[in-house]
């Protein structure tokens, strides 16, 4: 017998992955030729711990990810935005004077988006644009209409900060998809829907994977990718390669601060 158990020792020691159960249906079968039912027993009880012990792990590591996107993750957008708007503060003042000063209009430029579970909020932004139209009353196109400064404060997202209040108030997130055009939303496929199950980001997976530069399809296979895959790794990962991304402007837009073109349903 204590061979046999020396053996079990050392076969349980050395198994990985599918040979496990491999290895323990070898020793079962020689156990019970020999006589020896405790042997089969014990590698049986062996194998069934360690088969527990994966499944614990999986569980724990999806509690603690459940646990972080129903209230770690919020706790951590009201710290982090609330401490960046008061760090960002003595930058952002002279550029919304400067902005007023040059359109004599609201520095501040509000929008409707569908956020959390398709309810609609106003998002707000830094003005980039003027409302020029045309003889008609009609707005110009956006590249007639953004300007040089625009172009700026969109190169290096300060047009984005304002959505900082959006995030303290909760509408928003620090990531999360971006919030898209209330008009698109009968548009959605139920895929495209998922989107909407977590709050929109002011950066997110799509944003660190290309934003303007990759199509309409591309963006929102990002966003559900990441419903899908949120956590707090994920989130630290997306917030460095922004920052990144903006000191290296890259992946800003397609053209000088050009927006995409409209979403259909088919593009």
């Amino acid at each position: 017998m204590p061979d046999a158990i020396f053996l079990l020792f050392k076969t349980h020691i050395g198994c990985k992955g599918k040979k496990s159960f491999r290895r323990f249906q070898i020793i079962f079968m020689l156990s019970a030729l020999q006589g020896e039912k405790n042997l089969g027993v014990i590698c049986y009880c062996k194998f069934y711990i360690r088969i527990n012990i994966v499944l614990l792990y999986q569980i724990n590591d999806w509690v603690v990810k459940l646990m972080y996107r129903r209230f770690f993750k919020r706790q951590a957008d009201l710290l982090i935005s609330f401490g960046a708007l008061l760090i960002a503060l003595p930058l952002v003042a002279p550029v919304l004077l400067f902005i007023f000063w040059k359109t004599k209009e609201n520095p501040f430029f509000f929008q409707k988006r569908p956020g959390l579970n398709e309810h609609i909020f106003t998002l707000v932004k830094m003005r980039t644009m003027t409302d020029r139209r045309d003889s008609e009353g009609n707005l110009l196109p956006d590249k007639d209409r953004i300007t040089r400064w625009g172009k700026f404060l969109r190169e290096t997202s300060m047009d984005e900060i304002p959505q900082l209040i959006n995030v303290l108030k909760g509408d928003m997130s620090l990531v999360g998809p971006r919030p898209l055009l209330p008009e698109y939303l009968p548009l959605y496929s139920d895929f495209h829907k998922r989107r909407h199950q977590v709050r929109p980001g002011i950066t997110g997976w799509a944003q660190i994977n290309g934003r303007n530069s990759i199509s309409w399809q591309q963006k929102f296979d990002f966003d559900v990718w990441y419903v899908e895959h949120i956590n707090f790794k994920v989130d630290i990962q997306i917030i460095l390669q922004t920052l990144k991304k903006v000191f290296n402007k890259t992946g800003i837009n397609r053209s000088a601060g050009v927006t995409m073109p409209a979403f259909d349903g088919k593009n």
